[in-house]
C-alpha cells in the first residue's frame, strides 16, 4: 500500500501445513523480499503487534519477527512500525473489539473492488476453491491504520 492508500499487492503466501517453522520463515522471507524488490519505493514497514493470547502462536510469531526484521532492515533500511490489533479494529470499524468479518466488511465498503477480488473466508475451504482470506484483510487494515494514524498526523 502506498501513502496515497493505493493497494500495490495483496494475497496469501501459500504454505503446506506440514512444513517446518524454519522452512515457513524462509518462504515468508523470500516472498517479502520479492515484494520489496519489485516495489522499490516502499518506505515503511508496518507490522501487527504480537498478541500473547496463545503461547505457542506467540512464540512462532516472535521467532518469525526476529527472523524477518533484521534482514529486511539491513537490506532495505526499513524499521518496523508496530500497530496494535485493537487500534487497527477501532480505526477501521470504530469498534476495538470487532470480528475479522467486520474489519473485512468495512474495508470492502471503502474499497469495493476487494469484495469481488478477495471473498472473505476465515477458514480454508479448498474443495470449494476458496482460501482463508481474513489475514489479507487484516494486513490491508494494518497498512491503512499505520498510514492514517502515524504518517498523516
Amino acid at each position: 500500500m502506498t501513502t496515497d492508500k493505493e493497494i500495490i499487492e495483496k494475497g496469501n503466501i501459500e504454505v503446506e501445513s506440514n512444513v517446518s517453522d524454519i522452512k515457513l520463515y524462509d518462504i515468508v522471507y523470500d516472498e517479502l523480499r520479492h515484494i520489496m524488490r519489485t516495489n522499490p519505493n516502499i518506505s515503511y514497514l508496518a507490522i501487527e503487534q504480537m498478541y500473547i493470547g496463545r503461547p505457542r502462536t506467540a512464540m512462532r510469531l516472535g521467532k518469525l519477527h526476529g527472523y524477518l526484521m533484521h534482514p529486511l532492515y539491513r537490506e532495505n533500511g526499513l524499521e518496523p512500525n508496530f500497530v496494535n490489533n485493537m487500534t487497527l479494529k477501532k480505526h477501521i470499524t470504530g469498534k476495538g473489539n470487532c470480528s475479522k468479518k467486520e474489519v473485512a466488511t468495512a474495508l470492502q465498503l471503502r474499497y469495493p473492488e476487494l469484495e469481488g477480488e478477495i471473498p472473505f473466508a476465515e477458514s480454508t475451504a479448498k474443495t470449494k476453491g476458496r482460501y482463508k482470506t481474513d489475514d489479507i484483510y487484516d494486513a490491508i487494515g494494518l497498512a491503512i491504520t499505520f498510514i492514517e494514524t502515524e504518517l498523516e498526523n
